[in-house]
């Protein structure tokens, strides 16, 4: 499963830019960090090239997981990056979003932070709008960090795998809305694999 999220310079993805794009490998903890504004800022690269990576890093995982990625990030992504409505339909239906489900399913949602603080995880380390303004002031590694610890918190809930719903307490398992195949993969991750990269 790849965990990833997204920074914007806006909600608007038709006037709006994607300043950060971050994933993490739940199985690895590898990291990946797609820096579309710094690039943009220093004219150092073609976008399409960081575009085609990213296309193949989420095409190339065997499932996904977002929060709030199913309404907001990956349309956006397909309208700011121009990126195919097909990939994205692709992605749509390998991704776990846990606000999603919970919207579908228990008629609700709830901030990430209010998830963790109800599962005992530490919370983010800033909002969508302390994002922006680090955009705009080109403090490029405090927003990589920014983001990177948001798909680091979805990779944990993943691990934890039993979360409580903040809203309802009810007991969430995520196996239910995940690939089939993910907790037997944790299951089998290797003893040389740091603890803290193991199912919790």
């Amino acid at each position: 499963m790849l965990a990833f999220d997204i920074e914007t310079f806006g909600l608007d993805a038709h006037t709006a830019k994607i300043s950060v794009i971050c994933t993490e490998c739940i199985y690895t903890g590898e990291k990946k960090t797609f820096e579309f504004a710094r690039f943009a800022a220093e004219n150092t690269g073609p976008p399409t090239e960081m575009i085609a990576d990213l296309v193949k890093t989420l095409d190339d995982a065997q499932s996904l997981s977002a929060f709030n990625g199913v309404r907001f990030d990956l349309p956006f992504m397909q309208t700011a990056l121009s990126i195919p409505e097909q990939t994205i339909r692709g992605w749509v239906l390998k991704t776990t979003d846990i606000l999603e489900c919970c919207r579908l399913i228990h008629n609700h949602t709830f901030k990430l932070d209010l998830l963790c603080q109800s599962n005992g995880l530490p919370m983010k380390t800033g909002t969508g709008l302390f994002a922006i303004q680090l955009a705009k002031e080109k403090r490029w590694k405090e927003l990589n960090s920014y983001c990177a610890d948001d798909v680091s918190i979805l990779c944990n809930l993943h691990r934890l795998r039993h979360v409580v719903n903040p809203r309802n307490k009810v007991l969430m398992d995520l196996a239910d809305w995940s690939h089939p195949l993910l907790y037997d993969t944790l299951a089998r991750l290797p003893e040389n694999i740091p603890r803290t990269l193991r199912p919790m």
